[in-house]
């Protein structure tokens, strides 16, 4: 009985619901009389507790609006609804509705919203107008032009920044990219889409891009079939519509006036940006340097020695800059090696300190730290350098030597027909020089006794360094030396002896060698015996027979550690070895060597040979 009571409760009040509102839709009476009667219904209606029977009254259009018109009780009717389907946000007060303006258009039978309604009046919109083809091709070169210069900009940079030549391989060959799946145009591509693949530098097709960050995360602006290189003008820093995507006529007149754009920017467009680096970039007295040439005129072939010690002198603590020109010194410059009176020498690229055709003197050219000896890290200034430019011996001189200090370091040189390239003596810190020594690229003067480096410190550390015309590559007197990716190389035509030739001379022990290359010497690692050195994935070669090939070689008992290391042998009808010790015994280890044993008539690698040779014709 209590659910066919409450059944007939609720069909009597929709009935009683529905005959108001068709009462009040053929109303007859004034508006302000229709505005009254439907308040009084909704007040009435809003009374009634939704928990109780879940009914409620609400607002709904029985007309569709257009934007910018003014509601009046002729557009609305009261209908019921469940509570829990009333959307949010929709208008329940019939004063909260007549007399505003709509927003926007609505059908009929749709729930009027408090964010559709405005108190002010709205215009209605104006019918869309098509553009004209004049206007439409200046919106699209208008859009374009915009597009573009940035576009252009970024791939003019990218070019500059990211696509400067592949890194050389010790191979000779250079990396570049390579794609390795089919790349629709307008793809984001991504690192999956390209590899670096290693080709001779000579063959690297001109303007191919060789570094995943200038492709990576850029798009493709035209299709780019698997095996292909990538080249600027394949890829775009926006996004790029594939064909078809808009209307044919539309798209193709976009690409037309894009091509057209792209000539008429691209050379203005790179004059801008090579007028903004060169503006941008910072000259020697914009970054407070000394600079040589307010006291000396260079390229005059006279002795300038004297005048560039004297700013040294009375410049401490400052960077002395030498610009491009040749510079005759008579006499060895130093610098002090205490930190309150130290300078750093910065020379512009084709800078050349040359030694003078009378040089006789025993020191080096440049003396870092020979000033004033002095062992101190704790006063600023003690980290003073050498970089840059051309140090030339003249077939005379020593290049560069470091007296001094614990934290020198020559970078970025080139050093040329030198007896010693660079001669680190023993630090003032019990021995320890502490020096770094980083790209740096050597040429002796191709006469006995000739090195590249010399070093009788402790604890330096060499890296990226190339040496030739040496009867030594590199001599280690000191220990707790560093070396990584050296390559001396052995060049016929001087006047010293191949079979004393030799690529690394360890004196000492007690150093470490990272992939360190030995190219043509007679010998390519020799070890004084009974010394411990590491060498690690080093590597010996030889381009032309001679009297020799001897990989590793002690002077004495063999107590060194060879790791994964390659000895290029490839005949018998010389002294071929691996490893030579000249005497028995020692705890010396040989693992993983890398080399072909049918090419070695000397057997002593066996007694230190840890695992197999491993060889692969």
């Amino acid at each position: 009985m209590k659910n066919i009571f409450k059944k007939l409760t609720v069909f009597v009040l929709c009935a009683s619901m529905i005959f108001t509102a068709l009462a009040m839709s053929s109303c007859q009476g004034t508006g302000e009389e229709l505005n009254e009667n439907k308040t009084e219904s909704a007040t009435k209606e809003q009374q009634k507790d939704p928990a109780e029977n879940e009914w409620v009254a609400i607002p709904r259009l029985i007309a569709s609006l257009k934007k910018g018109t003014v509601i009046t009780g002729d557009h609305i009717m009261m209908t019921v609804a469940d509570a829990k389907d009333i959307p949010e946000g929709a208008a329940i007060k019939i004063d909260d509705i007549i007399g505003k303006y709509i927003n926007k258009d609505v059908n009929v039978g749709a729930y009027l919203y408090e964010k559709d309604l405005s108190a002010t009046e709205i215009k209605p919109d104006e019918p869309k107008k098509e553009p004209t083809a004049e206007e439409l091709v200046a919106q699209l070169r208008e859009e374009l032009e915009a597009e573009l210069r940035a576009e252009i900009e970024a791939q003019i940079k990218s070019e500059m920044e990211n696509n400067g030549g592949g890194t050389a391989q010790p191979d000779g060959t250079v990396s570049v990219l390579r794609v390795v799946m089919n790349i629709r145009k307008g793809t984001k591509i991504t690192a999956e889409h390209v590899m670096p693949v290693n080709i001779p530098e000579e063959s690297v097709p001109e303007g191919a891009i060789v570094k995943f960050e200038a492709v990576v995360g850029k798009y493709a602006k035209n299709s780019i079939s698997l095996g292909s290189y990538i080249y600027p003008a394949d890829i775009s820093i926006s996004a790029v519509t594939p064909d078809g995507s808009f209307d044919p006529e539309t798209e193709k007149l976009k690409e037309q006036l894009r091509a057209e754009l792209e000539a008429e920017l691209r050379d203005e467009i790179r004059e801008e940006v090579m007028a903004g680096i060169a503006t941008n970039v910072q000259t020697a007295a914009d970054l407070g340097y000394v600079i040589i040439t307010d006291y000396l005129a260079p390229n005059t072939g006279k002795d300038v020695s004297a005048t560039i010690q004297s700013v040294i002198n009375a410049n401490p603590n400052k960077t002395i800059y030498f610009p491009d020109g040749e510079y005759i010194l008579g006499s060895p410059i130093a610098t002090s090696g205490k930190p309150s009176e130290s300078v750093s020498l910065h020379l512009s690229n084709y800078a050349t300190l040359k030694a003078s055709s009378s040089w006789s003197n025993t020191e080096a050219m440049v003396r870092l730290g020979g000033a004033k000896a002095y062992n101190d890290i704790n006063t600023n200034g003690s980290n003073y350098y050498f970089y840059g430019g051309i140090v030339d011996g003249n077939g005379k001189a020593k290049g560069i030597s470091i007296d001094s200090g614990r934290e020198t370091s020559i970078r970025n040189v080139s050093i040329k027909h030198t007896s010693i390239g660079i001669h680190i003596k023993h630090g003032a810190n019990s021995g320890s020089s502490d020096a770094d020594i980083d790209t740096v690229n050597i040429v002796g003067n191709n006469t006995s006794g000739s090195i590249g480096v010399l070093v009788e410190g402790y604890d330096n550390t060499l890296t990226n360094m190339r040496i030739a015309s040496v009867q030594t590559g590199v001599k280690l007197i000191g220990a707790g030396n560093f070396m990584r990716n050296l390559h001396p190389l052995f060049i016929y035509g001087g006047n010293y002896n191949y079979t004393s030739s030799v690529g690394f001379d360890d004196q000492s022990g007690g150093n470490w060698y990272d992939f360190c290359y030995s190219d043509q010497f007679a010998v390519g690692f020799k070890m004084k015996g009974n010394t411990l050195s590491t060498y690690q994935t080093c590597f010996c070669f030889w381009y032309k027979q001679d009297s020799m090939q001897v990989g590793f070689k002690s002077t004495g008992k063999f107590n060194s550690t060879i790791w994964n290391s390659k000895v290029n042998l490839t005949t018998t009808s010389i002294t071929s070895a691996y490893i030579q010790v000249a005497n028995t015994g020692g705890g010396g280890r040989i693992e993983c060597p890398i080399f072909n044993t049918a090419c070695c008539n000397d057997a002593t690698y066996k007694t230190y040979l840890k695992g197999e040779v491993m060889w692969t014709k």
